[in-house]
């Protein structure tokens, strides 16, 4: 599934709600957990909004369509 592009409109994030948000997962580095409800806690490379790709842990959807809230992390 690397290199896939996706666009989902964001969560409930206050004024945010809204908002398109344009993500690109690059690379996936592994599964943590998988809940009952079916969504994967990943590790991948992910570019948001147009931005260089970060480190970003995050539950996902067995589509990856939708996303929790996570955490990206950069080399800076």
């Amino acid at each position: 599934m690397s290199g896939r592009q996706s666009q989902q409109r964001g969560g409930n994030y206050g004024r945010k709600r809204d908002k398109l948000v344009i993500f690109q997962i690059r690379r996936t580095i592994g599964t943590l957990s998988t809940s009952k409800s079916g969504w994967n806690k990943e590790v991948n490379i992910v570019a948001w909004n147009d931005r260089p790709a970060r480190l970003d842990i995050r539950e996902w959807n067995p589509e990856r369509t939708r996303m929790s809230r996570g955490v990206a992390l950069s080399d800076k």
